[in-house]
């Protein structure tokens, strides 16, 4: 090869590398910028924990912030029902709060507002933003109220000011960020368990006829307790059976036990149930005639008289016989 053809050779081989760098500096560019766009395509999101706890307990409430790194400042209202909580205060009437590292060099400001919410405003010392990823903005210390009704519970609503939804968070520029997003917590009051301590039946002994009912009542207390439900038994349904309600029916003569057992902790209370046999139905008896309304007899002779007593199917068709006038004539108890 001549020296012309490789002098040639040479300046095309370095044109080549110039394109292919130019192209990797580009490239390498273009990594970047997808991932800055990708962070301001990120809405900064301001969201409040969802807490519990119990009445008269201190209640801490987390907010976080989660960005890309461009917010440089935060304000917002906390509202709350101040039936359920209200802000610890510091000495100078301030709400307490705690911070952490994610907020070092910015300043935290709070206070309580006429209306009662507490509003919340973070500035940076030097032009600093908050750290990209997701950190704690701060702490607000609560006190659950003391009467607070156990299962109860509010939203932690977030305002830019007033009636605004949502929260102010400070662009580089120190203008807010028009993409700020607001989520909402919740704050509940525990629903504790409380726990069955005993139980009770209104009759611990009953007797009744075969086919008839009676109701047993159980009381389990404590009234508050958490499951108040029983279980209803009966050792011996040949002679007595027992529904969920605690009705109890005769079935045939015999004893039976009725148990109710609470779900909770398994006490139990019991009615020892008598079951007499059945009694027959009594029929009335609706009327009686005789054979005879008049007959004539001499002096020493007999007749016979026969009643007819109904309905035929009545429970007691005895009858007495009598005579108004013995002196006459006389009767036995056959007629």
């Amino acid at each position: 090869m001549s020296l012309i053809e490789r002098t040639r050779n040479n300046k095309i081989l370095g044109m080549v590398l110039a394109v292919v760098l130019l192209v990797t500096g580009l490239f390498d560019t273009a990594l970047l910028q997808p991932g800055q766009a990708f962070a301001a395509e990120v809405s900064p999101e301001v969201t409040v924990g969802t807490v519990t706890g119990n009445p008269g307990d201190t209640i801490d409430i987390p907010l976080t912030l989660t960005s890309s790194g461009e917010v440089y400042g935060a304000q917002f209202d906390l509202a709350y029902d101040q039936s359920l909580l209200a802000p610890i205060l510091d000495a100078n009437g301030k709400p307490v709060f705690t911070g952490s590292s994610f907020t070092n060099g910015f300043n935290i400001n709070t206070s309580k507002l006429a209306g009662g919410n507490v509003r919340v405003g973070i500035t940076y010392q030097s032009k600093i933003s908050f750290p990209a990823g997701t950190g704690e903005l701060i702490t607000l210390k609560f006190q659950a109220a003391a009467g607070a009704a156990p299962g109860g519970s509010c939203d932690l609503t977030l305002y830019k000011s007033g009636t605004t939804p949502g929260v102010k968070l400070m662009s580089s520029s120190n203008t807010y960020l028009s993409n700020a997003v607001a989520t909402n917590g919740q704050f509940s009051v525990f629903n504790p368990v409380i726990a069955v301590s005993g139980i009770s039946l209104d009759k611990t002994t009953d007797s009744i006829t075969a086919g008839g009912t009676t109701q047993l009542t159980a009381a389990v207390v404590p009234d508050n307790a958490t499951n108040k439900e029983v279980t209803w038994s009966s050792n011996n349904e040949a002679a007595a059976t027992v529904d969920q309600t605690g009705l109890v029916t005769a079935v045939a003569e015999g004893t039976a036990v009725i148990t109710a057992i609470t779900a909770d902790g398994g006490l139990t209370a019991t009615c020892v149930v008598t079951v007499q046999p059945a009694q027959a139905e009594t029929i009335a008896v609706t009327g009686v005639s005789l054979d005879k309304t008049t007959d004539s007899i001499t002096a020493g002779g007999t007749t016979q008289l026969t009643a007819t007593v109904v309905p035929d199917n009545a429970t007691n068709k005895e009858v007495t016989w009598s005579s108004d006038n013995e002196a006459a004539a006389t009767v036995d108890q056959t007629g």
